[in-house]
């Protein structure tokens, strides 16, 4: 099977790291090496990690320029500027992998360059089982919980809303997510105004390749209060539940929201404007540029485009701040 390159970003992990550390000791698939980059740490995270790479004589690359507090979406940047296999895998410093995990997304990718073609960016991901701090599972499953549903989406799929309901709601996870190395190559260093990592790749690999989702939840997404955005349920009680405990503050939040996706869109028709087919470019400058419209255009720019997040309510919420 071919190589594939674990994309880890540390900080202040020392807590959960030997648990995730241990799991990928325990992948099916061996041929992979670990790069690492630590975004400042004081609990010695990156002692932990390279004590394991001894230890176990796996293949480490650490990113060490002494660039720190980026936060996690330029950490990733890096990583990705420093991987050079043909596949990579992002991984978060939390979280416990099924030993099954790696060979069953790569499996997946390999499938879909044979449908679709080599030269293409691709990018599969898996469901996750959500479990508290001390690995306890809590009977949930993401794609459940933000009520995902995971169509394949892509250039070549004939539903494009997929590809701009995209723009609006990511579905993909980067921690439970493998790509290729043409999607390495276009996603390049992260721009200043990427949102999150992960939907920033996806958004590539849907416009240009395909992405394709694995329902097997195939790892443990451990919630606690560290973490950089969570995994949070998008039922109709728990949003309800959320918006009455603080209905300015959640209003205020969903404007903050729509103003990064915007700057997401725009660093992404800056970098692929030229080359995206027109309806899908109309769309993402749309969306880019959605404030110096006029009220009905902002209004009807989900209907009109076909772009709505799975979640109803997450696009209700976004309707009231458009």
């Amino acid at each position: 099977m071919p190589s594939v390159d674990i994309l880890l970003a540390t900080y202040n992990g020392a807590r959960f790291l030997p648990a995730q550390l241990a799991s990928l000791s325990r992948q099916s698939h061996r041929d992979s090496r670990l790069i690492v980059c630590d975004d400042g740490s004081s609990d010695g995270s990156l002692d932990i990690v390279r004590q394991w790479a001894d230890r176990e004589q796996r293949a480490l690359l650490v990113v060490d320029d002494g660039i720190k507090g980026l936060g996690p979406a330029q950490s990733f940047g890096r990583l990705l500027d420093r991987s050079d296999a043909p596949y990579f895998a992002f991984c978060d410093q939390g979280d416990v992998w099924d030993e099954v995990k790696v060979q069953r997304l790569l499996a997946e990718v390999l499938a879909m360059e044979a449908d679709h073609g080599l030269a293409l960016p691709m990018s599969a991901h898996s469901n996750l089982a959500i479990v508290d701090e001390d690995l306890t599972p809590t009977g949930a499953n993401f794609w459940e919980g933000a009520r995902i549903v995971c169509p394949n989406i892509g250039r070549s799929e004939p539903d494009k809303a997929g590809r701009a309901s995209l723009l609006l709601q990511n579905v993909v996870t980067g921690c439970a997510s493998l790509g290729n190395s043409f999607l390495r190559q276009m996603a390049g260093s992260m721009p200043e105004g990427v949102h999150v990592h992960d939907w920033w790749v996806a958004l590539i690999a849907a416009h240009f390749g395909a992405v394709r989702g694995v329902p097997e939840t195939l790892f443990q997404y451990r919630q606690h209060s560290g973490n950089a955005i969570g995994a949070k349920s998008w039922g109709a009680a728990s949003i309800g539940r959320r918006f009455l405990s603080a209905p300015g503050e959640n209003i205020r939040k969903a404007a903050i929201l729509l103003e990064a996706l915007q700057r997401q869109a725009g660093s992404f028709a800056d970098a692929f404007g030229k080359v995206l087919p027109q309806d899908d470019r109309e769309t993402v400058q749309e969306l880019a540029t959605l404030r110096a419209h006029s009220i009905l255009r902002r209004k009807t720019f989900m209907s009109r485009r076909g772009a709505y997040p799975q979640s109803m309510l997450r696009g209700l919420a976004l309707l009231c701040v458009i």
